[in-house]
């Protein structure tokens, strides 16, 4: 009896192993982030999506997405209802609860505002302003860095940009290449510079902790497809 259940712990201890011995993962994502993340019909598509289904193969392991709200991934990790999330960046806070891989990309975080606007705010002092933020993510955190702003939490960056529009918010915090489609997209909305921030800016996968060989196999894949030019093939891609 003892044998069986010392096996049965042995088991569960594994958890990404089908009984195939095939490695498999489920994956965490909110894809509401062009050009990282987002929806084409009903698959999933982006430079993260992208990535980490190259990563995966790479390391020789099968995977499941899993889209959910932002504001949930982090939790959903932890109570291994997913083994990794993509589309969220390293921070301390974050990685007191829970381990990343190393930083495949990096990018910056910029402010938008209506473009009757931009010649009235200045970069440098948004204090009083309402900015809208996805709740949990790498803007927030940033936000809470400006002084005496004044922050909107969203699910969803559909909602903020409808929000800006009708000019309930003030200016957006989002990343580069994101603004810019946006932008793009809305020539009633322009760029008003890049907020300086020491927060870590970069691209990572989230897992959880003591995951040691997990993340030694996704490690070593980055740094293949970092040798082999796939990383850099895939921002000229997306143009990031």
């Amino acid at each position: 009896m003892k044998k069986i259940m010392i096996l049965s712990a042995l088991v569960a201890l594994v958890g990404c192993a089908d009984n195939t011995g095939t490695k498999h993962l489920k994956i965490g994502v909110n894809a509401e982030y062009a050009p990282y993340e987002y929806l084409e019909g009903n698959e999933l598509a982006g430079f993260n999506v992208e990535i980490v289904k190259a990563l995966l193969e790479e390391a020789g392991y099968t995977y499941e997405f899993n889209n959910m709200t932002f504001d949930g991934l982090i939790a959903a990790l932890q109570s291994k209802k997913v083994d990794v999330l993509i589309g969220i960046s390293p921070t301390v806070d974050r990685k007191k609860v829970v381990d990343f891989t190393d930083n495949y990309s990096v990018d910056e975080q910029v402010i938008i505002a209506l473009t009757n606007r931009i010649s009235t705010l200045d970069i440098n002092n948004l204090q009083g302003l309402k900015i809208g933020v996805l709740l949990g993510s790498i803007q927030e955190v940033v936000l809470n860095t400006v002084p005496s702003v004044i922050p909107v939490l969203y699910n969803n960056y559909t909602g903020a940009i409808l929000d800006l529009k009708s000019e309930k918010i003030d200016a957006i915090i989002l990343s580069t290449l994101p603004a810019k489609q946006n932008i793009e997209q809305n020539p009633d909305i322009a760029m008003l510079g890049v907020v300086a921030s020491d927060i870590s800016e970069g691209f990572g996968i989230a897992l959880n902790q003591n995951q040691d060989e997990l993340k030694k196999d996704l490690n070593d894949a980055i740094k293949v497809l970092q040798s082999k030019g796939i990383v850099d093939q895939l921002k000229e891609k997306y143009k990031i």
